[in-house]
């Protein structure tokens, strides 16, 4: 094959390249134009693709970074609000000596109510204790005295002898507007984890509700997912805006006695009623019957509407006005005593409806109770007394 081109040397020293090969060039076409177009559109539409892609990244980007600041932000404000309340929680330490040698202590929580030194707690944290100390934020110790106690409500209130500018009060909110879905968080002392916070939400605002089958119905009880634990009993529940909500003070029976994602806590506006007389008086001035009646759930409680009056304290309001109480008649045959069936003229159908009456009512006021009495309805004027939390008989309303 012949080479591509070839150099002759002469004398002249020609250099002979070789001639250049001949193309056909076609004629343009429109199919060729029409190409090149969509070549251009292409490349045009690749380019507003890439725009669009890095305008997406950038949004993408900033709302990454807006929710990272929001986040922040929710984490800061949480961080804020502990600082804010932790100084106003104590560590309340209770001593109890039994047979005279051994001491148990229980280690429970509470919050400062006033810069006079008051503060406030569970009643079952208190209850049957020998001695009592509280711990401030600054891990000084104080013993302390009790002011009073509510027990219906599990509310006592100490005092200590502490100076005032150490002393920072709760700030207290309201309970009465509460609603499902708010953020609340819970301070306090859990298996003696001391300062702990746990955070959630309302899960529900009951209407009433009893922690004891005895014992009268907490109204408007607010209960939470907060985690709350033995140790975190007395201690606040706090809404977003770091405001006394509720006294955290009791959880949902479980097997191992922890937390089981029910916690409940008693409403600051009972707090507030309860405490301020506790201050004033010591106690609690609530009027009461002076009866023991059949619980709802009790074998004794006969098919009809109204509540079964077990027991009458003799020198009691019902007493004095003459209510009947249950008894054993010869050969043991069961005498059902007075049923109450309307206090003022309001229906009661069970206990609760005698508590929620009751708390409308003053001690000295005269209650007209409809009871029936056999095949006999009556009606009884009684004149309400206070109830007197010194005596042995709590039991009796």
């Amino acid at each position: 094959m012949a080479p591509a081109f070839s150099l002759t040397y002469t004398s002249s020293t020609t250099i002979s390249h070789p001639k250049p090969t001949s193309f056909h060039t076609p004629p343009i076409s429109s199919h060729t134009i029409t190409s090149h177009s969509q070549v251009s559109t292409k490349s045009t539409q690749q380019s507003s693709t890439n725009k669009f892609l890095d305008s997406c990244s950038v949004f993408v980007t900033d709302v990454y970074k807006s929710l990272t600041k929001l986040q922040l932000s929710d984490e800061m404000a949480t961080i804020r609000l502990y600082e804010d309340n932790n100084v106003s929680v104590v560590i309340i330490t209770t001593t109890t000596t039994i047979r005279s040698r051994r001491i148990e202590r229980y280690i429970g929580s509470g919050f400062i109510w006033d810069r006079t030194g008051h503060v406030v707690t569970n009643y079952h944290v208190l209850r049957n204790q020998s001695s009592i100390s509280v711990t401030l934020y600054n891990e000084t110790t104080y013993e302390a005295q009790i002011v009073g106690f509510d027990p219906d409500n599990d509310i006592a209130v100490l005092h200590i002898d502490a100076p005032q500018d150490k002393l920072r009060p709760i700030r207290v909110g309201v309970s009465a507007n509460l609603r499902v879905g708010q953020k609340v968080f819970a301070i306090g002392h859990p298996f003696g984890l001391n300062r702990s916070l746990t955070t959630g939400v309302i899960s529900g605002v009951r209407k009433e509700m009893s922690i004891n089958l005895c014992e009268p119905p907490i109204r408007d009880i607010i209960q939470t997912d907060a985690a709350i634990n033995p140790g975190n009993s007395g201690g606040p529940l706090i809404d977003s805006s770091g405001r006394l909500i509720g006294i955290n003070t009791f959880i949902h029976p479980s097997s191992s006695g922890t937390f089981c994602g029910i916690g409940f806590s008693i409403p600051v506006d009972t707090i507030v009623k309860s405490v301020d007389q506790l201050l004033q008086f010591g106690k609690v001035i609530r009027p009461i019957l002076g009866i023991k009646f059949a619980p709802a759930e009790s074998n004794e409680q006969p098919l009809v509407s109204g509540v079964l009056v077990l027991d009458v304290l003799p020198d009691g309001p019902a007493g004095k006005a003459g209510l009947r109480s249950t008894k054993r008649g010869t050969f043991g045959i069961l005498i059902l005593g007075d049923i109450i069936t309307s206090i003022n003229d309001k229906e009661v159908v069970n206990g609760n409806d005698i508590y929620r009456i009751l708390d409308q009512c003053k001690v000295g006021e005269t209650v007209t109770v409809t009871v029936l009495r056999g095949k006999s309805v009556m009606k009884i004027p009684v004149i309400l007394e206070p109830k007197d939390y010194d005596s042995t008989k709590h039991d009796s309303y």
